[in-house]
């Protein structure tokens, strides 16, 4: 509402990882953050309930002191405060969580290269390791081929475009790397066993121009 209104242009702001394609996609003006929560002047965002509990503790420590702070944390039983620059924890992180830290920034920079996706080689080098080590921790941790799930991630982006925006099916397509919208439908049915059309015709009848 706030971005729809137009009070987060050139602001940072954060939202709900599940929201954050969708969000970045429709409003270009603010500036969105990959972080738990973000304070940038009179507005603060966080991505969601237990990051609200998160940017409130983090207020009461800069009123009220770091030992209050603490003492709030305590209370309610939470082992330390989080940082609000902490990156969420999308699906790749909640589900290999502490497996390999080489196989864990591959899986980041797929997520982060969308748009314009990078090849295997690419992926590879940045992590630190070799293209036949990629594809052994992927075979290993993931059962799948990196390129796979590389292209389960841009189709799990689709579809969240699709569900949470008004973008066109050929936008969404070329938003997550895909040059021809025949090769987008053939992908998207592979992982989700229906058409984008057949998705977006499922989106509930008061999703709006914007976000859902």
């Amino acid at each position: 509402m706030l971005a729809q209104t137009g009070l987060l242009a050139g602001t940072r702001c954060t939202i709900h990882w599940s929201r954050l394609a969708a969000f970045a996609e429709v409003f270009n003006q603010p500036r969105i953050r990959d972080s738990l929560f973000v304070k940038d002047g009179q507005y603060s965002t966080c991505a969601g309930e237990l990051a609200a509990f998160d940017l409130a503790v983090d207020l009461i420590g800069s009123h009220a002191g770091d030992y209050i702070a603490q003492e709030v944390c305590r209370h309610a039983t939470v082992e330390g405060q989080r940082s609000g620059s902490n990156r969420q924890t999308g699906p790749s992180g909640l589900a290999f969580a502490g497996v390999s830290d080489k196989l864990l920034m591959a899986m980041r920079l797929m997520e982060e290269n969308v748009e314009f996706p990078l090849s295997m080689d690419e992926v590879a080098h940045r992590a630190g390791v070799s293209r036949r080590q990629l594809e052994r921790l992927f075979a290993a941790h993931i059962e799948v081929l990196p390129v796979r799930h590389y292209l389960r991630i841009r189709t799990d982006h689709a579809k969240r475009l699709i569900e949470g925006t008004r973008m066109s099916i050929i936008d969404i397509a070329i938003a997550c790397g895909f040059m021809s919208a025949s090769h987008f439908a053939k992908c998207f049915r592979a992982f989700n066993g229906i058409s984008p059309q057949q998705c977006r015709a499922m989106v509930p009848a008061w999703v709006g121009p914007g976000l859902g």
